[in-house]
């Protein structure tokens, strides 16, 4: 059977791993809605090469409405595999964000929320493009189900599961072999992960608990040997006591606790990761970074905001040699240590909303690859560091909010500033 573009042209429709052809009726479907509007986006889904069309089906997952964040959506299409890497050239994140910007640059993306610099935090996809991404991205590949109608997933490769039942029982997911990505939006319910633990070939594991508890993390070197994405998102781990063993998670590139409480249990067992990239620990009442932490040598982002007993770093944090992202804001935070202008491979770091912060490092010179310097609600700054202008990739410099008066001489070497706000000068 072929499938019909509203142009009437015939297409093979690539599927998460696979070329698959999709019923012409499912395509009349689409041009019942599909308005003049809708065809250049057909158009442009029929010559997408495969790496894109794998990416963009993949966002079938999510809910229609759901608010995308950007950096989260490009750490699953790494934990699938959808993203080459090219060691010594690109980084995986550059590559993703090139094909975040293909896929907006097409329209698949709108209600685009920006930060300060023009960056894009998150997006929305229209609903009639989302029902092109269910359409094309063929049978049991992404699945969204109600515990309640969960029945046979043996053959389901991702799944977006809503627990509408009280209770989960272990057995729910027993024959679950192919499941690469089991993604729980929204759980108030405690959850055991002995009820993934058939699942060898899961790669991504995204959980959200709003306070409940999770269960014994044993035995994951076994249970999720082939894990890349971790997320288990506010919940309560006091159950997960002594228990190191998600240092044998090898492939882990991804662990995200934002708001999760009793966690330090879990937190000392990553120094061994070498390939996380990724760490969120936002939100969290962590009060010091452990040397688990900082021995991560490939960790290249690494998000500590709201963190709101943090006041300080540890000389240690000089080992994260490739250290692109850093978010402290809206912690105690008083000063930022001399040491952390020894982070070359920095790009962006976030202080905005410290009130207590009141001096920077006293040299910035070392941060030579820094585009973005987000320190923008400080009252109590009054001075900026001498050699500031040695920030010579700096794009982004405001400083309202803040008792800074003058700038230093050496700004005027600031050549690569694209947006300036000096509105309290």
């Amino acid at each position: 059977m072929e499938a019909v573009l509203a142009s009437g042209s015939t297409i093979g429709m690539e599927g998460l791993g696979r070329t698959t052809l999709v019923p012409e009726s499912d395509w009349l479907s689409i041009k019942e809605y599909g308005t003049e509007d809708m065809k250049p986006i057909l158009w442009s889904y029929d010559h997408f090469p495969s790496h894109l069309k794998r990416c963009f089906s993949y966002c079938s997952i999510f809910p229609k409405g759901y608010v995308i964040n950007r950096e989260t959506l490009i750490q699953l299409w790494m934990a699938e595999g959808f993203i080459p890497d090219e060691r010594g050239t690109r980084s995986k994140e550059d590559i993703g964000n090139e094909y975040f910007e293909s896929l907006l640059s097409c329209k698949f993306f709108v209600g685009v929320e920006r930060n300060e610099v023009g960056n894009i935090n998150t997006c929305t996809m229209h609903d009639h493009v989302h029902d092109l991404a269910q359409a094309v991205v063929g049978d049991n590949e992404c699945i969204s189900l109600n515990l309640s109608d969960l029945t046979s997933v043996s053959e389901i490769h991702r799944l977006r599961l809503t627990l509408d039942e009280d209770f989960f029982p272990t057995s729910a997911l027993s024959d679950a072999k192919k499941l690469r990505t089991i993604i729980i939006l929204k759980s108030g319910n405690d959850l055991d992960l002995q009820s993934f633990r058939s699942n060898d070939q899961l790669r991504v594991l995204y959980l959200r608990g709003l306070g409940a508890h999770l269960s014994e993390l044993s035995n994951w070197s076994s249970e999720f040997k082939q894990l890349r994405y971790l997320n288990i998102t506010s919940f309560n781990l006091s159950k997960v006591t002594n228990d190191i063993s998600i240092h044998e998670l090898y492939y882990l590139e991804t662990l995200v606790l934002r708001g999760c409480r009793n966690f330090l249990n879990v937190l000392r067992g990553v120094g061994s990761l070498e390939n996380l990239r990724n760490l969120d620990l936002s939100y969290t009442g962590i009060d010091k970074l452990p040397d688990s932490v900082t021995s991560l040598c490939n960790l290249q982002r690494l998000d500590l905001n709201n963190c709101t007993f943090l006041t300080t770093f540890p000389n240690s944090i000089t080992r994260l040699n490739y250290l692109k992202f850093l978010d402290i804001s809206c912690t105690p935070i008083e000063k930022l240590p001399g040491f952390i202008s020894s982070l070359h491979n920095l790009q962006i770091l976030d202080v905005h909303n410290c009130p207590k912060l009141k001096s920077l490092a006293e040299s910035v010179e070392g941060l030579d690859s820094l585009r973005e310097f987000v320190f923008i609600d400080r009252p109590q700054l009054e001075v900026l560091p001498e050699d500031f202008g040695a920030l010579s990739q700096l794009r982004y410099l405001n400083v309202t909010g803040r008792n800074v008066k003058v700038l230093p001489k050496s700004c005027d070497k600031l050549s690569n500033l694209e947006i300036v706000d000096l509105s309290d000068l």
